[in-house]
């Protein structure tokens, strides 16, 4: 066999190994289960990629092996996942050996698979096996083949857009009137993470915040209603996945009477650090240290509406619900 796949494929495996003791835990809840969901995958990967095919020769079981290392990102992300989605937590330093481990393998593994498992260099680089010839295949074979390859492919792609979320840009739907006329409920909105120090699911490792927000900025951010613990990640990350795997059809991340959740939220930033704000009849002031006389933000007339009844009929239209009619708003002006 083509000795640098040899040694990859080594590497492979005994990174594979090493993360799965480290996901080891005595606490019975669900991180106990990460452990040997981690195990039994290795368990199949040594399996067929040490024994069956350096041991053994059997090149039969290469596409296999392909398909395995394929999903090797995938399933031990899920592990990463579970094995924080315990009652206790894990250190800082845990989860960073944790993922520099995790993406060690994953790359090494998506190498293996690009140079020397696909099938046109498999057997170029390994001379001494033979490919098979082709057989006659019934059609019903052929149709479980063809539903199995569009089943992974659909699969592969959800845990590719998980990640592409959780790191580079995620797609955010507005789910009320708050940022009329910005946006309107229903739509939908392309917010790119990278700059804003994205992080790997229930820890606090990852990427430093680049980007120094202004005024004016969109921020996407965490409901502070909601409580910041690793259950309530977990359950973000959970509804998120089963939403993408049935299409939509299924959102986990609603509350007692069944409605989504406000988390999380899309806001327009109207005041920045050392500032104190104050709104008086519709009309945003700040002040700050060096100016101590509260002052108009005048940018803040171009985005806000108040006063929902004030806007043109065409506009209006499109919008669900309009809680404050013109009377009772001219009532608060007057209260105020």
């Amino acid at each position: 066999m083509n000795r640098k796949f040899c040694i990859l494929n080594l590497i492979t495996l005994s990174l594979c190994v090493i993360f799965t003791f480290l996901q080891f835990t005595t606490f019975v809840d669900l991180s106990f289960f990460a452990f040997w969901l981690s195990l039994i995958f290795t368990g199949f990967l040594i399996f067929f990629g040490f024994y069956k095919l350096q041991i053994k020769k059997d090149s039969s079981i290469y596409k296999i092996l392909r398909k395995m290392y394929e999903y090797i990102p995938f399933v031990f992300l899920a592990v990463f996942v579970l094995r924080r989605a315990g009652t206790f937590g894990t250190s800082f330093a845990y989860d960073l050996i944790s993922v520099i481990l995790w993406i060690a393998v994953s790359v090494v593994s998506f190498v293996t698979v690009q140079i020397y498992l696909s099938e046109k260099r498999f057997f170029k680089k390994n001379p001494e096996f033979k490919e098979a010839k082709n057989k006659e295949v019934s059609t019903a074979k052929k149709v479980v083949i063809e539903v199995f390859d569009w089943i992974d492919a659909f699969v592969q792609a959800v845990f590719t857009i998980i990640l592409l979320n959780i790191f580079i840009f995620q797609l955010y739907e507005i789910p009320s009137e708050s940022m009329v006329s910005e946006f309107l409920v229903g739509d939908r909105v392309l917010v790119f993470k990278t700059l804003s120090g994205p992080k790997f699911p229930m820890t606090q490792v990852g990427l430093s915040e680049m980007k120094n927000y202004e005024r004016g900025d969109v921020v996407v951010f965490k409901n502070p209603h909601y409580p910041a613990n690793r259950q309530r990640e977990l359950q973000s990350f959970t509804s998120q996945l089963v939403f993408m795997l049935t299409l939509t059809g299924v959102n986990l991340n609603v509350d007692e009477n069944g409605n989504p959740i406000a988390d999380p939220l899309v806001k327009r930033i109207c005041g920045v650090e050392g500032e104190q704000l104050v709104m008086l009849d519709g009309i945003l002031y700040h002040r700050t240290p060096n100016n101590p006389e509260f002052t108009p933000v005048t940018q803040d007339e171009k985005w806000a509406e108040w006063n929902l009844n004030e806007l043109p009929a065409d506009l209006k239209a499109k919008i669900h619900d309009i809680p404050i009619s013109q009377n009772v708003y001219n009532s608060l002006l007057k209260a105020e």
